[in-house]
């Protein structure tokens, strides 16, 4: 199995908010090819490494996920599976996993159900919060934060590996509040 995470190049506008000049966009959360990847993040269970890829190896990704019986990701099916098609590597649907939609379809949570974030899964069930938000790493990025946005990367991909742990070895807590324990579907 392969954990990953993306994060990307370009700010998606915010429609409350006017385009701030000093930051590059792209045209909304449809245009995955426009968001550009800033780096990839994955956790390889085979060799017990995390890696970081960007455009000079995104080509070695690519060979890693080809090679994985499982890619698995955090809310991966609606966001980074549809970033990394758009560089080039179509994830085929049967490989593809989704740990968002597991745990909310354990809790049989409604679509527009309330804390099923990364984040809060994890703070319920892992004592453990993430670094920051995401629509924050394309402007770290863009000021030229790297190590930054690589830390922040790294995290969500260690947290998605933990709570995934979790998940395969015993139920989780409900993070949308019911104190319910959920078992959440294997991806294997």
């Amino acid at each position: 199995m392969l954990v990953y995470d993306v994060e990307i190049e370009k700010l998606i506008p915010d429609k409350k908010e006017p385009n701030d000049p000093k930051f590059e966009y792209c045209n909304g959360w449809g245009d995955h090819s426009g968001m550009g990847i800033s780096i990839v993040g994955a956790y390889d269970f085979t060799e017990g490494v995390a890696r970081i890829f960007m455009k000079d190896n995104l080509h070695e990704l690519f060979k890693m996920m080809d090679e994985a019986d499982r890619i698995v990701g955090f809310n991966n099916e609606s966001f980074d599976d549809k970033i990394i098609a758009a560089a080039g590597y179509d994830i085929p649907d049967e490989k593809s996993w989704d740990l968002y939609h597991a745990i909310k379809d354990a809790a049989d949570a409604g679509k527009y159900a309330k804390g099923y974030n990364l984040d809060n899964c994890c703070w319920v069930n892992l004592g453990m919060r993430k670094s920051g938000h995401g629509e924050m790493a394309p402007k770290l990025w863009q000021m030229g934060h790297i190590g930054t946005v690589v830390d922040y990367c790294l995290r969500d991909i260690m947290l998605t590996y933990k709570l995934l742990e979790m998940a395969m070895a015993q139920p989780l807590l409900d993070p949308g509040g019911s104190g319910n324990r959920i078992f959440v579907k294997s991806p294997l």
